[in-house]
């Protein structure tokens, strides 16, 4: 089953919301955190060959908006979760890399990425697990 969570606010205020995520929402095979905010978005997807992998793959792209991306996701949610997989690898070209550690917690998975917008004053994440 795949979950979807959309954060709004401040960066720091964002980040302490997403560090808080339980780390089950990291634990998945697959996983991603899109960012966005007046800087530009970034999306980064962690992807597992199996659930109790060690190590897996990390996929990044930023660039400057998400479109619609986000709302596509959430109306195939509930339709069929392997259509939001599709809807990620095809977005755009990721820089891919592999054989990393998997972090164990949220803020380990997404705390980098979320430092690059603390200079805006709003950000908008969406974490799909």
């Amino acid at each position: 089953m795949l979950t979807y969570q959309g954060f709004f606010g401040a960066p720091r205020d964002v980040a302490k919301l997403l560090y808080e995520l339980p780390k089950a929402v990291v634990a998945k095979p697959y996983y991603a955190l899109l960012l966005e905010s007046d800087a530009g978005a970034d999306i980064r997807v962690f992807v597992r060959e199996q659930p109790e992998d060690a190590d897996g793959s990390v996929r990044d792209w930023k660039g400057d908006r998400l479109g619609d991306l986000p709302e596509r996701i959430v109306r195939a949610c509930w339709d069929d979760p392997q259509q939001v997989f599709d809807m990620l690898d095809g977005f755009a070209e990721y820089e891919v890399r592999t054989g990393l550690t998997c972090p164990p917690t949220a803020r380990g998975a997404f705390g980098h990425q979320v430092r690059r917008h603390e200079p805006q004053p709003q950000v908008r994440a969406y974490v799909i697990s």
